[in-house]
């Protein structure tokens, strides 16, 4: 705001360089409600229409100042962070407060398998995860055949009925993956026996029966 001051010879001297008020809240780009595997940066912006900003402030301490040029800042780390501008006239803005949520830890966990002796027609693969920042995803677990290939899905369990190489895989609320074990499975046998001979003949008053035949896989068990 303006002022007139008389002054003695009779001048008037105008001082426009008055600003009380404070900048606006600052409008922070870069904060997300999802958790993140690396680092944050928090971007600020601010106005003041009279004096212009000076500097921002990323503290993690309610109250106290950092005051920096730069409105941008990087975190590495989880925090509460509370971001402020200040104008060139020192007023200092209302604090706007980010939880910055970063997980850079991954799953942990095990991997069973129901049958791993017994010729079956399908197996069962359970993956037991936990994640002690993020928490799992709410689509945690894949079973693919090919490394680092995602099948995501939200059971912990997977039947399969083809013998190969199995890559359990967990992920987090973060987006961390981590391989929890390799699978092989080798004792699915679906494909039924084939016959290769009948023969036929008498045996006085009996007749008997005689058949042939073959399996690749799990082998013959019985007639």
């Amino acid at each position: 705001s303006a002022i007139g001051n008389k002054v003695a010879n009779g001048t008037t001297q105008t001082i426009s360089k008055i600003d009380k008020i404070k900048p606006s809240t600052p409008v922070i780009d870069g904060t997300t409600e999802n958790w993140s595997a690396k680092p944050v940066t928090l971007t600020a912006d601010s106005e003041d229409d009279a004096s212009g900003i000076k500097d921002y402030s990323f503290s993690t301490v309610s109250g106290s100042y950092y005051w920096q040029k730069e409105n941008s800042k990087t975190f590495s780390d989880s925090a509460t962070v509370y971001v402020c501008s200040r104008d060139n006239a020192g007023n200092i803005s209302d604090p706007i407060t980010i939880d910055v949520k970063i997980d850079s830890s991954s799953p942990s966990g095990s991997v069973n398998t129901d049958n791993k002796t017994d010729w079956v027609k399908q197996a069962v693969i359970t993956a037991d995860a936990s994640d002690k920042l993020s928490g799992l995803h709410e689509k945690p677990y894949s079973f693919s055949t090919e490394k680092n290939q995602y099948n995501w899905q939200t059971e912990n369990s997977k039947t399969v009925v083809s013998n190969g190489t199995y890559y359990i895989y967990a992920r987090d609320a973060a987006e961390n993956i981590v391989l929890l074990d390799t699978v092989t499975i080798d004792k699915i046998d679906r494909t039924a026996p084939v016959i290769q001979n009948i023969d036929m003949s008498d045996n006085g008053n009996k007749s008997v029966i005689e058949i042939t035949a073959e399996d690749a896989d799990s082998g013959i068990l019985a007639y």
